[in-house]
Parts: C-alpha cells; structure tokens; sequence
C-alpha cells in the first residue's frame, strides 16, 4: 500500500459520512414537523372557545371577583346541569339535601363559533331539579347560571352537551 492510497482513506470515510447527510436532515425534519403537527392538534382539540371582551375589565376588578368566589364556595352548594332532548335541567344541593326554593336563569352560549345567546327561565320539578322552559338546538352550551336562595346569589357555568334524539 501506498502512501498515497493511505491518505486517501480518511477522505473517502469523511466523504461516505457526509453522503448520509441528506438523509439524517430530512429525518429531523420529518421529527420537528411530527412535534408540530401533534402540538397542533392538543391545542385545537383543546380549545375552550372564543376569548370574551371584558377581559381588562375583569382584570382591574380582579379582588372582588376573587372575594365573590370565595364567599359562593363557602355556601357549599352543588350544582348540576344536564341535557336531555334538548331540555336543560339543573340540579341545586346544599349538605345532600336539595334546594327546593331557588329562583334560577341561565343564558345559554356555544362555546364556539356563533354563540347564539338563549335565555332560559327554569322552574323546579321536585327534589331539587329545575328545568328550563326552552330547548336548545344540537350542539355544545355553557350554561351561565344565576341561582338566587335565601338572599345568596350564585354565579356558575356548566358545560352541557345537547344531542340529537
């Protein structure tokens, strides 16, 4: 063996290591836009809805809306909301027992898309139940009730889903 063919071994083996360059940057690339495309997905598939306009007024008012949750919380009520054929039902409880008294409202949004905004007016059918007196189109609803019993008022939403019979 030559000297010549000695030198020349170390190029050919840099040379073979940089034919496979092509590959390993296009297998990166395929890794980087799989993360994306699975990044994508959690955020669309995640996505609570349409952000409200009220956010800076809510922010400089942020206290009182913290002492107001708090003080709901010690109430310890337990509400409940479901659809059935498109009827929203609401169940209030306070310590296992129902509350048989409240005067309930809701306004009705979809959280995506046109909101298309139903007021409902609920009226109790027994054992701490309440039902609505409209029925709502196919679709996903955040319920935002009011619940007023004993002089408290509660401020909740529940998240129904109405679907087809």
């Amino acid at each position: 063996m030559s000297i010549s063919e000695t030198a020349t071994a170390p190029a050919a083996r840099r040379r073979i290591g940089w034919a496979r360059y092509p590959y390993w940057f296009a297998l990166l690339m395929l890794g980087v836009a799989s993360v994306n495309g699975v990044m994508v997905w959690r955020a669309l598939s995640t996505f609570p809805g349409e952000t409200r306009q009220d956010g800076f007024d809510l922010s400089n008012r942020y206290d009182a809306v913290l002492a107001e949750a708090k003080q709901q919380d010690a109430l310890g009520w337990n509400v409940k909301a479901q659809a059935q054929d498109g009827i929203v039902r609401v169940f209030l409880g306070h310590g296992g027992q129902p509350l048989a008294d409240a005067a309930v409202t809701a306004t009705a949004e979809r959280p995506l898309g046109d909101p298309l905004p139903q007021k409902l007016t609920f009226a109790p059918v027994g054992g701490g139940w309440y039902q609505a007196d409209v029925a709502l189109p196919v679709a996903q609803w955040d319920v935002m009730l009011l619940l007023v019993e004993g002089g408290h008022k509660v401020h909740v939403t529940r998240r129904v889903i109405v679907t087809a019979k």
